[in-house]
Order: structure tokens, then sequence, then C-alpha cells
């Protein structure tokens, strides 16, 4: 076939869905963006139309949207690779496809990127043919450019070695030649001398520079830093002053009190002020601003930093002032506040201008982007007078320095007036000195530090001529000996050891020639295997989604028949489960593989641990004929310190593999036994047996490989993500213990499992004392719901209100902090908070309750309810003032415990 026509063919797909989103492939989706590596779907139909592509394979092709993607492509699978190989890799694709049995294929390539580089490219292909969706090809790819210029480079430095071999067998060098070559070395040591001259002097002044940036940087960020949580407590402070009224200036004191104990410990003030520069402070009370021009009715930005004197203290001292224009004038007796203000006292950010690493010399000075006004300035060497005196930065820098290296005089005016970091090397009074610019982003300054330029290194000159003297003296006696090497080798040079170089050279072409292919077949296993695991996920989530829709079908059409309604929710129940599995499995190795799983130690019952577990599964075994056997303890120590999520997820993956893989009739035993490791730990030996079907031998060392399943007989039965021993094994790693596995085909398998536990002395008494009989209740519990999502509420609602709460809804952040503000305290015992809302999100609204001066503020309980379920989600609601954190979907048994265990 020419080069226009599909390679990769399969049947026609009218059904397939051909727009980007790949609405007829939902589960491929959801799982490509988890799979490291570039991934794309194209129709195996004339188009090659181009169906997925996930956010690696975009940015891989440096694009950065879908949209980018698909013009820079054309859409199809014809316009990735370039024109001149696409036919031969459409050739090879074709008879991989032809010959082979199990629809897999592999091609190298080149593609250009957006913008114009050449990348080499390894493809490897899956054809799928499915019944209603007609046939695409899953594609993984993987940028090898580098690698292959790598072994591109050491194959051309082999061959030129061989070649050079055969020369110098035919080459008879002679006295001339050596006095020639001994001339050569002589010019070309004087060159690379004068080269390495000139390379040392700017790789000095670049490391020079890129070291005062960084010390500049360093004060320009705590500026920074010191400015934006001004800016964050304004905003904070505007919502808090426009949700109260104000009588008197007692009432605005009486609310300036409270909001003071929440700023820094930093000699800073809260001020309101009106249009004529009066103001009231949060420390001194009334004051007086003096630059009046900034609160023009006219000025044009809303929010406005500049660095003023107060006036009404002892002393004028400058202060670094944050003004916001207020949408609405608070009013306060007879008077009118239209800006709200912080004031830091500018000698509160000195430490950024501290310059200890230069041998405390130097000077800092802040300016003003606009104009090149100097708005403060520090002399680090005490008694020492500035260096670029007057009131205008850039002014100053024209007029008294001399520009050396790194760029001229109009370089730094361009930086400064486009707030780029930058440093150059001056004259200052025929001194050296480094001038670095880094600008204040979120303000229009720049930070500008001088410092002398033999305080950031060693001295230039010294040291330059201290090595060209040490070179030169180096050269001469390399000279010496690469005369006498030269004419020891051309003298004694010899035919066999041409011929044994030659060989060798050979040799190691040959041994790398191997390498390459055995890594090529390991690359290629590899992604094989990741392709039969979205194969299998494919289908296996495509099972649990027609039983969804199915059963969901049946039940609209049996409204009267109960019996079959409840016998349809049962098995959408169980899909849905399954399903949620599923998903967890590949999102849960997504992040071991990123690094980005955490193991915590936190005090745990070891007892209830097992008995939770055992309870989970035993939901798996009502439908089946199989006996759990628990064998737990006896515990003397059962408190301990470890990760009981993880460690749960551990037991619930063996367990379930047990129960699916034992027949009716068979039994599992789940032991758990303690013993003493030292004074202060305990280890633990946990075992899962059951009597299924076992595994071959062969099979057994793979088993906790990821993307691996047992493919025999009943076991195909049963397919999965092949991710849950892997999942096990590696948080078993992360908490310090062992697994293992011991199996016999049709006899059955026993997981075994050690771990070692800090005991956690503090908790054993309270454990002894714990009513485990308790009954819940929360028979007219207040509960405020935080829910944005309407299905969500409605289901969250239903539960509470089922065992008697009093629910009230709020569908954002901002009505739940209204609710609050509106009623009178103690109206609410509990709000249930989601994160993710529009208007204010749960984490803004939980930070407004908590600095709000009311007396349940503090102490009401408030519990986040969201999908956002990993360690550092857990982390940011914990520190934004939240008492607890629960995980979506909600398990009502649960939650009901948690509420129940905050009521009074």
């Amino acid at each position: 076939m020419s080069g226009g026509e599909s390679m990769r063919k399969g049947s026609n797909s009218e059904k397939m869905n051909t727009s980007f989103s790949m609405m007829g492939m939902p589960d491929v989706i959801t799982f490509a963006n988890a799979i490291p590596g570039g991934f794309f779907v194209y129709s195996a139909d004339e188009t090659e139309e181009i169906l997925y592509a996930n956010a690696e394979c975009v940015r891989m092709f440096g694009c950065n949207s879908d949209a980018e993607f698909l013009a820079l492509t054309g859409g199809t699978f014809k316009g990735i690779p370039v024109p001149e190989e696409l036919e031969q890799v459409e050739q090879q694709i074709k008879e991989q496809i032809d010959n082979g049995r199990n629809s897999f294929d592999y091609v190298e390539y080149h593609i250009i990127t957006k913008d114009g580089k050449r990348k080499h490219i390894k493809d490897y292909g899956r054809y799928i043919k499915t019944e209603g969706n007609g046939d695409y090809f899953c594609v993984f790819i993987k940028d090898n450019t580098k690698e292959n210029d790598k072994n591109q480079r050491k194959k051309n430095e082999l061959v030129n070695s061989i070649e050079r071999a055969k020369k110098n067998k035919k080459i008879s060098i002679g006295f001339a030649l050596r006095l020639f070559v001994i001339l050569a070395m002589l010019i070309w040591i004087a060159l690379v001398g004068f080269s390495f001259y000139r390379e040392l002097d700017a790789w000095m002044f670049t490391e020079r520079r890129k070291n005062l940036i960084e010390v500049n940087s360093k004060s320009s960020r705590i500026v920074e830093k010191a400015i934006e949580d001004a800016w964050n407590g304004i905003e904070v402070y505007e919502y808090i002053l426009s949700s109260n009224e104000f009588n008197s200036e007692d009432d605005l004191k009486e609310l300036f009190n409270p909001l003071h104990n929440y700023e820094d410990a930093t000699n800073s003030e809260i001020f309101v002020l009106n249009k004529k520069g009066q103001c009231y402070s949060s420390i001194n009370g009334k004051s007086t601003f003096s630059n009046l021009s900034v609160l023009d009715d006219s000025a044009p930005d809303s929010q406005i930093t500049i660095v003023s004197d107060m006036i009404g203290k002892d002393e004028i001292t400058p202060y670094l002032f944050l003004l916001h224009r207020l949408d609405e004038p608070v009013s306060v007796g007879s008077d009118e506040f239209s800006f709200i203000a912080i004031a830091i006292d500018i000698v509160e950010v000195r430490e950024a201008f501290d310059i200890d690493g230069f041998g405390k010399k130097g000077h800092v000075m802040v300016a003003d982007v606009k104009d090149g006004s100097k708005l403060y300035s520090k002399c680090v060497e005490e008694g020492h007078t500035e260096l670029l005196p007057g009131n205008n930065i850039v002014k100053g820098i024209k007029d008294n320095c001399t520009f050396v290296e790194g760029g001229s005089f109009a370089d730094f005016a361009e930086a400064f007036a486009e707030k780029k970091a930058s440093a150059f090397e001056v004259l200052i009074k025929d001194e050296s000195y480094f001038v670095s610019v880094v600008p204040a982003h979120s303000v229009d300054w720049d930070v500008i530090m001088v410092v002398p330029t033999n305080m950031i290194g060693t001295d230039t000159n010294s040291m330059m001529n201290g090595v060209a003297k040490f070179f030169c003296m180096a050269s001469f006696g390399l000279i010496i000996i690469c005369a006498l090497v030269i004419y020891s080798v051309i003298r004694s040079r010899e035919d066999r050891k041409e011929a044994l170089k030659e060989h060798e050279a050979r040799e190691v072409l040959e041994q790398m020639n191997d390498r390459l292919e055995v890594a090529s077949q390991t690359a290629m296993s590899a992604s094989q295997a990741k392709t039969i695991f979205l194969s299998n996920m494919s289908h296996d989530i495509r099972t649990p989604i027609n039983g969804i829709m199915g059963m969901t079908n049946i039940a609209l059409k049996n409204k009267n028949n109960p019996e079959k309604m409840v016998e349809c929710l049962g098995k959408i129940e169980g899909a849905s489960q399954h399903l949620f599995s599923l998903i967890n499995d590949v999102l849960d190795f997504s992040r071991i593989e990123l690094g980005a799983t955490v193991v915590v130690k936190e005090s745990m019952d070891i007892r209830k641990l097992c008995d939770s577990c055992a309870c989970i599964v035993s939901g798996l075994l009502e439908t089946r004929q199989i006996e759990l056997v628990c064998n737990f303890g006896p515990f003397e120590y059962p408190i301990v310190l470890g990760d009981e999520l993880h460690l749960r997820q551990v037991f619930v993956n063996i367990l379930g593999n047990s129960i699916k893989f034992t027949p009716d009739g068979g039994t599992i035993t789940f032991t758990a036994v303690e013993s003493k490791y030292d004074d202060t730990h305990v280890k633990h030996v946990y075992t899962i047996e059951d009597t299924g079907i076992g595994m071959k031998q062969e099979f057994l060392p793979h088993v906790f490989e990821a993307f691996t399943m047992e493919d025999d007989g009943a076991r195909t039965t049963y397919k999965g993500s092949g991710l849950g021993m892997a999942i096990s094994k590696q948080f078993v790693d992360l908490m310090g213990g062992k697994i293992g596995v011991e199996s016999k085909l049709n006899v059955g398998s026993k997981f075994t499992i050690e771990l070692i536990y800090e005991i956690d002395e503090t908790m054993m008494d309270e454990s002894l004392s714990e009513d485990e009989d308790q009954e819940i209740s929360l028979e007219g519990m207040r509960i405020l719901l935080v829910e944005d999502n309407e299905l969500n509420a409605e289901i969250a609602q239903m539960i509470l209100e089922e065992v008697g709460a009093e629910v009230t809804l709020a569908v954002n952040g901002k009505i739940a902090v209204d609710e609050i503000i509106n009623n009178p305290p103690g109206t609410y015992e509990i709000v249930l908070m989601d994160v993710m809302m529009p208007v204010m999100d749960g984490i803004t609204a939980t930070k407004v309750i908590r600095a709000m001066d009311r007396e349940d503020a503090k102490t009401i309980p408030i519990i986040a309810v969201t999908a956002n379920a990993y360690d550092e989600d857990i982390i940011k609601v914990k520190e934004a003032g939240m008492n607890a954190h629960l995980a979506k979907p909600i398990e009502p048994e649960f939650i009901i415990k948690t509420l129940e265990s905050f009521r009074g």
C-alpha cells in the first residue's frame, strides 16, 4: 500500500464516536492519564483519526492543549511520524499485525514538535477489535531522543576508531612527522591555555553573578512574603468588617482587639482611614496618614502599596503601607471610613537586607520601578557613606558607575524597568563592585544590591594569574612527556597491536548492539504488559458499567415490583463497589510510582483493625458458602503506632483475593499473632490462608509484580487490575515489613506479613476502659451541611435525617458563613463541610468561621466531607482548623459514628 493508505487496518467503525473527548470509550479515559508515558488512541479505519491523547502525549509534542496537538498532527496518525518515514512505519506495522498472534506491534520513527524540534520515538501499539464500538489502536510512545543520540555517538566513535586503526597500519610516520606533531602540540596547548583563561574568567563572572542574584532574590522574597501575607490579612479583615455594624469608635476598637491577636509578632498595625487621612489603628487608636494623594477618588487602583511616614507617633518612622479601597464605606458614628490598610514598620523587614555572607559590606536599596525613586536604603557596613547618593537610584547608577562586564547601563535600565533579575560588574571610584537588581513581583519595586567584587569570591586577578602560571608550567611538562611518548609509540608500533585494537573495537561494538537489543526487548515486554493491562481494564470496567446500566433499566421497568427493584439495587451496589475498587487500585499504584504515598505512625488498636477487616469482607461472603475463621491474639500490647489506613487496605486486598479464588465449601483462616521484639516494640505476624485454587509454582515469583495475573483456567474468570498484590507489597515495604506467599495448585494459598510496631504506652489504659457496646444516636443533633452537589447533598441529608438529626443545607461556603453569623451561638452543634465549592471553598469558609469573634466560632466541630482523600488533603483541612476528615463516597455507618464521637 502507499503511504496514504491505512496500514493498521481493521473493520470500519461507524459507531465509534470520533470526537476528541472519546465519549465512546469512557473507561479508557479514566486510566490513560494515570499511566506513565505518552498514550494515544486512533481509529483503525481509513482515516486513522486520533480519538484520544493523554496529557503526557500532548506535552511530548510540545503542545499546551488538545487543540494545538490536533492542529499539529492534523488529527490523524498520518501526521505523527515525519513524512519521509510514514510509509515505512505503516508497512512495518502492517507486517507485524499480519504475522503476529497477539495483535502487538513495535516501531521507531521521528516526530517534529510544535517548536520545530526533532525527536526519536519508540512506539508500542496494540490492535483492539470490538463488536459494537469499531476497531482501534492503543499506542504507548516513549521519547528516546537522548538515548538514541547517545548510542549513535558511541557507535560513531567506535566506527571511527576502527577506521583510524586501519589507516594507521598503512601509514609510515617519519621523523619529520614527529616534529610536526610536537609543533602542533605546542600551538594547541597555547590556544587551549588562552581559551581556558578566557573561559575561566567568564565562568567566575557567571558564578559570582548567579550567587549575588540568589542572595538578592532571598531579600526580595522576604519583602514579597510580608506584602503577600498583609494582602491576605486585608481580605479577611475586609470580609469581617463588612459583616458588622459600628455605632461608635468603641465598637470598632472591640472588633480590632481580637483581629490584632491573629497578626504576626511584627510591629504592624491595622487601619481604617477616611478620605481626609484620619485613621483608626488597631494599636495606637487615632492617628493621621500623611500621604493624602493616594486617597483621592480619582486614583485608578483599589489596592495601593507605598512607603510613608506615620504621624501621631513619638517619632516619624517609615512604614510600608498596603491600602485597599472598600467597595462600600463603613460608617462609624458620624464618620465614614473608605479604606482599610496594614502598616508594616520598614525596620521589621531589614533582615532581608543583611549581607552577612559578604563580610557585612555593601548597600541594599529599594526603588520604585515607575520613577526610580529611592524608597529605602541601608548601608550594611557601619560608618560607611552611601555609594550612590541622591533620591533616584537609576540616576545614581548612571552618574557614578562605569560598566565593566555583564552589559551596559542601557541593559541595567531595561532590567530595572521591566523587572528582570540581573547583575553587572561596575567600577565606582576606581573600585570594582557587583550591582544586582531583583524585582519584588507583588509590587512595582526593585531591590538593588551593591557589593564589593572581592567580597563575593577570591580576588579574580590573583587567582587568574596563579592559574595561568600553573597552566604554563604544566603545559611545558606535558610537552616534554608527549614528545617522549610520541617518539616511543611511533618507534614501537607494530601491526599486531593494530590488529588487536581493531578486534577489541569490533567486540565492543557487538556487545553494545547486544545490550541495545536486550534493552529494546525489555522495553517491549514492559509496554506489552501495560497494553495487556489496559485491554483487561477496558473489559473489566465495561462489565460493571454495563451491569449498572442494565440493572437500572430493569429497575425502572419494574417500579411496581418492589422485590425486583431491591434485587436490581443489590446488584447495582455490588457492581459499583467492584468498579470503585478497580479505580482505587490504579490511582493508588500511580501515586506509589510517583513517590506521593506517605506512611504515618498514629495510635491504632490492632484488635479493632483486624475485626474491622473481617467485618468488611464478611459482606462478600453473604452469598457464598465459605467459612471465615479468625484467630486474633492474645495481645499484651494491642495499642501500637502504625499506619492503620494502609494496613487495612493490605488485609482487605488479600482477603478479597482469597474469597474470589476459593470455591464454595472452602475455608479462609485469618490469624494475627504477637511476640515481644524489645522493650519498646512488638512484632506481629499475620497469615491469611485459604483452600482455594492456588497458583502454579512458576507464577509465584511474579505475584507481587504490577499488571500481572495468572492466565490459567478458573483464574481468568476473575479478571482485575493486576495491581492489588503489587500495591500490598509496596505498602508493606513502606511500613518496613515483609510479605511472602506460599501456594500449591488446587490446594490453596498462604500469605504471611511480618511488621514491627512501636508500643503506644499512653493509650493502653484508655483502650481497656472503652465501652464497645455503646449505642449510637443522633436524635435532635443540629447539623449544618455544606455541599454544592445536589445529589450528594440529598444522599447525606437522607442518611442523617433517618437517624434523627436536624439538617440545614448550605450550597457554598459563603452561605455557610452567613448561617453562622445570622444565627445565635449554639444554633448548630456541628458542621459537615465540603472542600471544593463555588463562590467560597470549604478551606476559606473554615478560616473565616474560626476568625469570628463569638463564643462558638473556635469550638464548633467542623468535619471535612470531600473526595480529596490523599494524605496532603487531610493535612490541608486540619491546618485550616477542621476537626476531622471523611472521604467520599460516604459510608453511612462511619459518618454516623464520627458525628456521635463529637457529640458533647
